[in-house]
């Protein structure tokens, strides 16, 4: 699919005062790609305060501190998401965490890895999957940590095939313990990790895979208020 015309955003929604429209957009975002593809249940007081809201978004606790780099048509649609979070503006504990016994073997194998940020929430509308924009959102993603907290990783926990294949092409290892968020989930999440030097390499395989198919022109990338 062509990707002329696509903008980058890296955005903070501040407790909704900046970007109200765009926050409700990628909530919906969210809705479809979890709730009615993926089929998640929430369950009443998750560690997360994932919620459904509104006109069918879904939202949690850490969305209005979080970064969230968007990818964005003409119109200013979300077309895909990911979000980034410090654990320490969501209450000392990264968002996965939260869903492991502490003093397990991966909490502390999390907990060792600071200073690292979390990224979760990714999500891509259908008519764009067989793009590269979960590629060029990551890229984004790693430029923004190598640029503005040089000494940082990033970690992330999935159990989608598709998503692991794309982090551990771009150099992320696992490490600790596959858990699952519910004992309900039929698949369990790898826990994925970026060193600071594996961030640079990261970036140097995403933006020459970008080149290679002539995307560096073709994107634009807005930093916005973060």
């Amino acid at each position: 699919m062509a990707l002329q015309g696509i903008t980058i955003r890296a955005i903070r929604f501040n407790n909704s005062k900046q970007h109200p429209g765009i926050r409700h957009q990628i909530g919906r975002l969210l809705y479809q790609v979890y709730i009615k593809e993926q089929r998640w249940t929430l369950e009443p007081n998750n560690p997360s305060g994932l919620r459904i809201v509104g006109n069918n978004e879904l939202v949690d606790d850490i969305d209005e501190t979080a970064i969230w780099f968007v990818a964005m048509k003409d119109d200013q649609s979300p077309i895909g998401c990911y979000r980034l979070a410090d654990k320490k503006l969501i209450g000392g504990m990264h968002e996965a965490q939260r869903y492991l016994p502490k003093g397990s073997l991966s909490w502390k194998t999390i907990d060792s890895l600071y200073p690292c940020l979390e990224f979760n929430r990714i999500a891509v509308a259908l008519p764009y999957r067989r793009s590269l924009i979960s590629t060029i959102l990551l890229q984004q993603m790693l430029n923004y940590i190598h640029s503005a907290l040089p000494s940082y990783g990033l970690i992330g926990c999935t159990a989608e095939p598709i998503m692991q294949r794309i982090v551990e092409r771009f150099g992320a290892v696992c490490v600790g313990e596959p858990f699952r968020y519910d004992k309900k989930d039929s698949q369990p999440a790898n826990i994925y990790w970026y060193s600071p030097d594996t961030i640079v390499v990261a970036l140097n395989r995403t933006l020459k895979k970008m080149c290679h198919l002539n995307l560096c022109e073709t994107m634009r990338y807005q930093p916005g208020q973060v």
